[in-house]
């Protein structure tokens, strides 16, 4: 005989193991009777029909902590089959010896029970029927891990815009399959609620909304409703857990934001963390807890070093964030915020030594000064040596020190001493301490790109990188052995061998070719001593470019800057990125393959800063490469966009004391500001504000001369107005 099988779509919506965890181990189960009570024997009158049945669970509509059911059967007679919710699932017929048997998964819907029969016909038509029942355990929301957030884009004038807010719910444990849910919002939390979105994800620990069409300013309230949606085996929908409700403000600060204070080397690092949108900082300072905190600057920055500190005292903070929104040119205040310990003591900066041997004998110190100290000591020690101390070895105002008859081949440990000293008495203190030894160690330290050149042939076939490295000199070593690693061979070879510890810099030449690409990619350092090359080595690659150079912005118009740098030798092409400083937002803004581009995304008085990166796809024979375009300061340019100033066009006496004054148009003007004064170089005092290019002036006395100037107006990037340069004043006598 031959078996059949209906198949049905068993994977549903909600899968309980995914969202409990592993699935429960397998348990025969016929209604709380054991394994030998399911074995049932008919009579003659029965067709001879024995068979076993068994669903996962411990009885009659336990409750699975999994996502599906382990269904399984077997006997004699004719066949079996299978229904789930009275949905026919599996059928199977005997085979020749009159033997049948399934075993089969069934996945459930969390929150929902099913009905599980197993119907045996026997050979003269008997029929047999089981019924079990099993609940898939209806799983619920976390007590904790609620979450909204307000999330902003960058727009291109590099300034944020609330977009929409994020709101979150998690789950007790794992969800493994997709799931459906609805969103509801209210802007009561106790009343109001409605549905905005019904969403179907994937497996996750949580629902999640974006909601875009919330309004800045307001707080909202969310639920989320899960739902076991209708299918074959489920008539309706059925609400499987309900969230408990979200407060979302759409405002500003919606993430956690947070003022951390910490002594440097300059002064008190001010560090403020998640700032959600705010944009701008205004920064309080007192000697006091109790209060008199007065505004010491105003940052865009997230991090400020307030340098004006005095040795001995202790500080208080507090930050007041802003938010400046360019589409309404407002600026709007959250709430002061200070760290758990608000407070810091300034002794004085932390001292950095740097030490430099000179020769086996000699070495200099070298450190900067610190901010409140007047006075540097400096200690040492024979570290080699069992039992020694500390000894004073100098007392100075100065910033280096060098220290001779040392002895070859020993170790010492010194520490810097930064003090503040008044009176004879040490007011206090902050130390550094560095060791050396006096002898060859056979490392190399400190290797640097010092340059990095370009050149090209006319025919463009080949390329050139001119690479100036440089090291720290290696105390004792006879010289040193430079390889490169040749990428035509794949094999190091010896470049240049120096004799001299002293030597310490190479300008390494690397060739290459339209067809093959670079020659060589990277080049080693290794000190030797005597006839032995130490096994100590420092690397670095030689197929770097550098960044454009001679970047420059030029105003064209008073919404347009154009950007323009020197062409680097073998560039295709060149990656514009510029840096908004108020917002600290820095962007992509365009790629070329010309060496100027007009800019035209500004926001008034607002400072930019420019980086210009190359691309040259010349390195190797099937890839790009990109060169640096941060590393050094004096590739980039800082360009502030200023607002142009009219020119005035006349002035008339148009009326019985009145004057009319025009003036040109300004290009990203809001406002125009008209000044007047009775004498050309006279103190112009502000008599009206107008978005149009004239003005009338009806304060005018007959028989008086008077002069105009009027300056464009809008609102900055840092929140506060722009005000173009004054023009030439333009004169009139009142005649009427």
């Amino acid at each position: 005989m031959k078996k059949r099988v209906i198949n049905k779509a068993l994977c549903v919506a909600l899968a309980s193991a995914l969202i409990f965890g592993v699935a429960a181990p397998a348990m025969a189960a016929t209604d709380g009777k054991d394994q030998s009570q399911a074995a049932v024997a008919a009579d003659t009158q029965q067709a001879a029909v024995v068979y076993y049945f068994g669903a996962d669970g411990n009885a009659s509509e336990s409750e699975v902590n999994s996502s599906y059911v382990n269904i399984s059967g077997n006997g004699k007679g004719e066949s079996a089959e299978l229904y789930i919710n009275g949905v026919l699932e599996y059928t199977t017929e005997a085979d020749s010896y009159g033997n049948w048997d399934f075993s089969r998964k069934f996945y459930g819907k969390a929150g929902v029970t099913y009905t599980i029969e197993l119907v045996v016909t026997g050979s003269g038509g008997t029929k047999i029927t089981k019924t079990v029942k099993r609940k898939f355990a209806a799983y619920g929301f976390a007590t904790d891990g609620y979450s909204a957030n307000v999330h902003s884009k960058t727009e291109n004038n590099g300034y944020s815009k609330y977009y929409e807010i994020y709101v979150s719910a998690r789950f007790k444990n794992y969800v493994g399959s997709s799931y459906e849910y609805e969103v509801y919002r209210s802007t009561n939390p106790k009343s109001g609620f409605k549905k905005i979105s019904v969403n179907k994800t994937s497996a996750g620990l949580s629902c999640t909304y974006y909601d875009n069409s919330a309004t800045l300013g307001r707080t909202y309230y969310y639920r989320f409703k899960v739902i076991a949606s209708k299918d074959s085996y489920i008539k309706e929908d059925k609400a499987i857990t309900i969230s408990p409700v979200i407060k979302a403000e759409a405002d500003y600060g919606a993430y956690w934001t947070q003022l951390s204070l910490e002594l440097g080397s300059r002064g008190v690092d001010i560090t403020v963390n998640g700032t959600g949108m705010y944009n701008q900082f205004d920064i309080y300072r007192s000697e006091k807890a109790s209060g008199g905190y007065k505004k010491i600057r105003t940052t865009t920055s997230q991090t400020y070093t307030d340098t004006t500190v005095k040795a001995g005292k202790t500080y208080y903070y507090k930050v007041i964030p802003k938010y400046y929104d360019p589409n309404t040119n407002k600026l709007y205040s959250g709430p002061a915020i200070s760290s758990d310990n608000n407070s810091v003591k300034v002794l004085m900066g932390n001292p950095y030594l740097d030490l430099d041997k000179l020769s086996s004998t000699s070495v200099k110190l070298s450190w900067e000064k610190v901010r409140g100290a007047n006075v540097y000591e400096i200690w040492y020690m024979q570290t080699d040596v069992n039992g020694n101390r500390y000894t004073r070895l100098a007392v100075t105002k100065g910033s280096s020190y060098t220290v001779k008859g040392l002895s070859a081949g020993h170790s010492y440990r010194f520490i810097l001493k930064a003090q503040n000293v008044s009176g004879g008495k040490v007011l206090c203190e902050n130390t550094h301490s560095e060791s050396v030894e006096m002898a060859y160690d056979g490392y190399i330290y400190n290797l640097r790109k010092t340059s990095i050149q370009t050149a090209m042939s006319d025919d463009k076939k080949t390329y050139v990188i001119y690479t100036s490295v440089a090291w720290d000199k290696v105390l004792g070593a006879s010289g040193y052995v430079i390889t490169a690693h040749n990428n035509f061979t794949d094999r190091e070879e010896t470049i240049a061998k120096y004799t001299s510890w002293t030597r310490n810099t190479c300008r390494f030449r690397n060739p290459g070719s339209r067809d093959k690409g670079m020659k060589y990619s990277y080049i080693t350092i290794k000190p030797y001593k005597g006839s032995v090359v130490s096994r100590k080595y420092v690397s670095c690659d030689v197929n770097e470019i550098p960044p454009a150079s001679g970047v420059k912005v030029a105003r064209k118009t008073n919404a347009t800057a154009v950007v323009s740098w020197k062409a680097v030798p073998g560039a295709m092409s060149y990656t514009i990125y510029r840096k908004n400083l108020q917002s600290g937002v820095q962007q992509w803004i365009a790629n070329t393959n010309r060496t100027s581009y007009e800019d035209k995304d500004y926001s008034v008085k607002t400072k930019y800063l420019y980086f210009i990166q190359p691309r040259v796809g010349f390195i190797g024979t099937s890839e790009s490469y990109f060169g640096n375009y941060e590393s050094d300061k004096r590739y980039t340019f800082t360009y502030e966009h200023k607002l142009g100033a009219p020119k005035m066009a006349r002035a008339r006496n148009t009326g019985t004391r009145t004057v009319t004054v025009s003036w040109s148009s300004v290009s990203g003007a809001q406002a125009y500001y008209v000044y007047r004064a009775t004498s050309k170089d006279g103190k112009y005092a502000l008599i009206g504000a107008v978005k149009e290019s004239s003005y009338v002036d009806k304060k005018a006395t007959k028989g008086q001369t008077y002069y105009y100037k009027a300056t464009a107006v809008a609102t900055g990037g840092n929140g506060v107005k722009a005000q173009s340069a004054f023009p030439a004043a333009v004169g009139v006598k009142c005649t009427k």
